[in-house]
Order: structure tokens, then C-alpha cells, then sequence
């Protein structure tokens, strides 16, 4: 996968949130995309100049972009939209 951020500097925001690894195993209690506060990170890296899409946004920016959702998708768009008010 090939991943480019614009502008400049996201990867610090992803520095930033991160800490190295000490073993290969994922340890106990560590926070996954899954059990994070998507909320904080989506204003973490709007810092850095990220933009998270609605829906609509996606389908009208993106007309190519595929049309399925993964089973967490409700909550997640809540989320954005919630965030879009802020």
C-alpha cells in the first residue's frame, strides 16, 4: 500500500501518538484503532491539516471510490459528522 499525506508533517502527528515497540506481540491493554478514542485522534491530526469525509463528501469527491463500508461504519460517520460540527 502506497500512502501519501499533503501536507507535510502528518507523520508527526502519527509520531506523536505512537510508542515504539518492545516485542513483536501486541501487549495487553494496548489501544487499537478499535478501542481508541477515534474523536481525539481525528482532532489530533485535523491539527496537522488531515480532513475526514462524510459519506456524501467521499461519494461526490471520489465517484470511484468503492461503495462498501465496514460493520463499524455507522458509528464512525456519526463520529465525523459530530466532529464536523465542532
Amino acid at each position: 500500500m502506497l500512502a501519501l499525506f499533503t501536507p507535510a508533517g502528518l507523520e508527526e502527528a502519527f509520531r506523536g501518538m505512537s510508542t515504539p515497540a518492545q516485542r513483536l506481540e501486541l501487549p495487553t491493554g494496548a489501544v487499537t484503532y478499535s478501542t481508541g478514542d477515534l474523536k481525539q485522534t481525528a482532532r489530533r491530526l485535523t491539527e496537522y491539516g488531515a480532513r475526514f469525509l462524510t459519506p456524501d463528501q467521499i461519494a461526490e469527491q471520489l465517484p470511484l471510490y468503492p461503495k462498501w463500508l465496514p460493520s463499524n461504519s455507522d458509528k464512525l460517520m456519526a463520529d465525523r459528522r459530530d466532529l464536523a460540527r465542532t
